[in-house]
């Protein structure tokens, strides 16, 4: 709807600015199937979504440079602390997970992948927090975050530092302002803000967070002329390998 972001750039007067927002998340619902309790958006709408919570995004963020609080600042930092802390756990996770299923598969790293996918978590009974300044904003929050959350994900990246707490800030783009520079930005924030369509004041007011693991497994045989034997994918384990098979399966079980 406003392709000309630095038209928005230029516009310092809040009720425009709320009434542009209002439009942009009008056009977004418009797009909407409604299931009675709940909102979904169809694959083939799912591009100019996409557009409209970008322009959203652009929005919120720029009303937030405009009038930040130190409300918003101080949730700002609790929010980065807890992503950062997602990180060493994902970190920690992703090895163990790709340790235990080289083992498990082979070592020839073509008979499993591990895919991990960032994104925000939102459904009817997940808490949103309040804040003071909804009223400055007046976004509808929950359909928003439930359209961004539906339309789009990221893939996680593991080996981004080999020290996550290295003092090196993901700022770029919209968190690149000065109420926020004194603060050492993590990467998942970053990831969020300038990868996926959420917006500053919309981190704020999740509560939850969310980084999938999905799993591909394949077997295959090869049926070799000549041969009796076919060549089987899978190596045959060792006792000490056969010991993590209990620790598989009990992955298994957490990441259904």
């Amino acid at each position: 709807m406003y392709n000309e972001i630095l038209e928005i750039k230029q516009i310092t007067n809040t009720d425009t600015l709320r009434q542009m927002l209002a439009q942009c998340e009008d056009e977004i619902m418009r797009l909407a199937k409604d299931e009675g309790n709940c909102y979904y958006w169809p694959r083939e709408t799912e591009e100019l979504v996409r557009e409209e919570l970008s322009t959203r995004a652009y929005i919120l963020n720029h009303m937030f440079a405009l009038h930040c609080t130190q409300a918003e600042v101080s949730r700002f930092e609790e929010v980065n602390n807890a992503l950062l802390k997602l990180e060493t756990v994902f970190h920690n996770w992703h090895n163990f997970l790709q340790g235990q299923f080289s083992v498990i598969r082979g070592l020839d790293g073509e008979s499993f992948q591990l895919d991990t996918y960032l994104n925000g978590s939102i459904d009817e009974e997940t808490p949103l927090y309040t804040m003071e300044e909804d009223g400055y904003y007046q976004s509808r929050w929950r359909e928003m975050l439930d359209a961004i959350s539906e339309t789009s994900e990221i893939e996680a990246i593991c080996n981004y530092s080999s020290n996550l707490e290295d003092g090196v800030s993901w700022a770029e783009g919209p968190l690149c302002i000065p109420q926020l520079k004194h603060i050492c930005i993590c990467y998942l924030i970053h990831a969020l803000c300038t990868h996926l369509n959420y917006s500053i004041p919309d981190i704020l007011r999740m509560t939850t967070y969310r980084i999938d693991y999905r799993i591909d497994c394949s077997d295959l045989i090869t049926l070799t002329p000549g041969e009796s034997e076919p060549f089987k994918r899978v190596p045959i384990m060792n006792e000490a390998d056969k010991e993590t098979i209990d620790k598989i399966q009990h992955i298994f079980e957490l990441i259904k």
